[in-house]
C-alpha cells in the first residue's frame, strides 16, 4: 500500500514531535498520563472505572476520586490492583501509591465532554417578516456583504430565491 504525500508528511511530523518531546524533561511521562486519563476504563477495567475516577498525579501518587465513603473504603482494598493495572497499561511504573479523594462535584480527568446540542432551526413563524415582500424588495436592491448573507439565509430558511 502506497502512502500519499500527506500521510508521509503526517508520519514524519509525528515522528519529529515524538523525538522533540522525548528530549523535554517530563514530557514522555506527561504523554503517558494523557493516554491513561483518556483510556482509564481500558487500563483499570470497567468494574473499577465505574466508581474510581482519575483526578491526577502528584510526586508519584496516583490521585483517584470516588463518590462517597464506601468508595474510599473500596479503594483501600483495590489500590494495589489499580497500581498493577495502570503500570501494565503504561508499560512503566510511574506511581508508588494510590490516594483516594472524594469527588465532591469535581470533574475527573476521564470525563467525556457533554455533547453540544444542535442549534434550533427557526420556523417561519418565529422569524417575523423574513421573506415578506417588503423585506425581500429591500434585500434585492442591496449589495452590501450583510445583505448578501441575509439573502442566502432567507433562501436557506424559506426556499425563496431573492435576487
Amino acid at each position: 500500500m502506497r502512502r500519499t504525500r500527506a500521510q508521509s508528511g503526517q508520519a514524519s511530523a509525528s515522528a519529529l514531535a515524538d523525538s522533540l518531546l522525548s528530549r523535554i524533561p517530563g514530557a514522555p511521562e506527561g504523554l503517558a498520563l494523557v493516554r491513561l486519563w483518556r483510556e482509564w476504563e481500558t487500563a483499570v477495567g470497567p468494574e473499577i472505572a465505574a466508581w474510581a475516577h482519575p483526578l491526577g498525579s502528584h510526586h508519584g501518587i496516583l490521585r483517584v476520586g470516588v463518590e462517597d465513603a464506601m468508595g474510599m473504603h473500596e479503594l483501600v482494598f483495590y489500590g494495589p490492583q489499580i497500581l498493577y493495572d495502570v503500570h501494565q497499561f503504561l508499560g512503566q511504573e510511574l506511581f508508588d501509591n494510590v490516594q483516594g479523594e472524594l469527588l465532591m462535584n469535581r470533574t475527573p480527568l476521564n470525563a467525556k465532554p457533554a455533547p453540544t446540542p444542535p442549534l434550533p432551526v427557526p420556523s417561519l413563524e418565529s422569524i417575523g417578516e423574513l421573506g415578506s415582500p417588503s423585506a425581500l424588495a429591500r434585500l434585492a436592491a442591496g449589495e452590501a456583504p450583510w445583505a448578501k448573507a441575509y439573502r442566502a439565509y432567507v433562501k436557506m430558511i424559506t426556499g425563496k430565491d431573492v435576487g
